[in-house]
């Protein structure tokens, strides 16, 4: 999934779950979403694991876009589980060093939950601190203190999506969205906007000084080959409409 500027409608990041690894006659069987196999890889202690290959993967990838994106974020999601492990500054860096992919073109995104978890905050000031972005994903929909915000310089804020659902219907919602972009501005972090499906959405996030979006409105998930020219195309489009 791709995020998009407001401003200049260009791709500024490209979004990395999960995936379930190819197998032998994958065809015949349905994907399994990563809201299903992360938490079973969590209870049985795979998480470390396929977390690091999800790192590795994601940066060698971006790197592989450098050339032709040469502004383009990767961004990774990251569970819980894996903040808990003191290693996990270590697998950054692996990732990186790997890749060669320098620490500013990779993005890790922790839930406003995940945020509570023993030991978060400690672990992702390790990346941060060599250049590495951080961003709170969901922001808005756990139980978290605003009191983490002022403890972590996290780099930006992603509404949570069942907010973004409700512009148009609801004013609450509108109050509340309003509300974080102006938290998130106040605060000095970029404010993202994720799950854009409608044109009135964008418009309202627009007019509420949101500085990045993302959704179906833009882009669907796309193979990694694909990226590139769908990137080139979706930009020129978006720029040639707003002239």
């Amino acid at each position: 999934m791709q995020i998009f500027s407001v401003q200049s409608g260009g791709a500024v990041c490209s979004r990395s779950r999960g995936e379930r690894p190819q197998i032998a006659d994958h065809s015949a069987r349905p994907e399994t979403p990563a809201t299903t196999f992360i938490p079973l890889a969590e209870d049985i202690g795979l998480i470390a694991s396929i977390g690091e290959w999800v790192l590795q993967t994601a940066c060698a990838q971006a790197k592989r876009w450098e050339e032709v994106l040469p502004e383009l974020r990767i961004s990774v999601n990251v569970s819980p589980s894996q903040l808990t492990s003191s290693d996990f500054g270590a697998v950054v860096r692996r990732a990186l060093a790997a890749s060669q992919l320098a620490a500013d073109r990779l993005e890790l995104e922790i839930t406003e939950g995940g945020l509570v978890a023993p030991g978060a905050l400690p672990t992702l000031r390790a990346p941060h601190d060599i250049g590495v972005s951080i961003a709170i994903d969901d922001f808005g929909a756990g139980y978290s203190s605003l009191a983490y915000l002022r403890s972590f310089h996290a780099d930006r804020l992603k509404i949570d999506m069942s907010f973004i659902r409700g512009i148009g219907s609801s004013l609450a919602d509108e109050t509340i969205i309003g509300a974080i972009i102006a938290l998130g501005r106040n605060l000095r972090f970029e404010v993202v906007a994720g799950g854009v499906e409608r044109a009135e959405q964008l418009a309202f996030l627009a007019e509420a000084g949101c500085e990045i979006v993302q959704g179906y409105y833009f882009a669907a998930p796309q193979p990694a080959a694909n990226i590139p020219a769908y990137a080139a195309s979706l930009m020129s489009e978006l720029q040639s409409g707003s002239s």
